[in-house]
């Protein structure tokens, strides 16, 4: 949460200290044009390709971080909502931070 929350605030330009991972990222000022952004960051720091409808519907920094590692369950990044992939490569990098 705490990498999501440095990629959020360089995205929207808030620091991180300045909100909490479960304040709606629509209220800090999250439009479809910053959600674009935050989408390829997450792609290039992640890996993944994830749709932020959930983002842009009052989802947070959490819900963010539970979609990323959702993602990163499955190959691919694809996630089967159900929990029971197998962590990626990538996963153990990405957790580390």
């Amino acid at each position: 949460r705490g990498h999501l929350a440095r990629i959020a605030g360089e995205v929207l330009r808030i620091p991180p200290e300045r909100f909490t991972v479960d304040a709606p990222l629509t209220a800090l000022g999250l439009d479809s044009l910053i959600a674009v952004q935050v989408k390829n960051r997450l792609h290039k720091e992640f890996g993944l390709t994830l749709p932020l409808v959930n983002a842009l519907r009052g989802g947070t920094v959490s819900s963010l971080a539970v979609d990323v590692l959702a993602g990163l369950r499955l190959p691919g990044g694809e996630s089967s909502g159900d929990g029971t992939g197998t962590l990626t490569s990538a996963a153990p990098r990405v957790l580390a931070r």
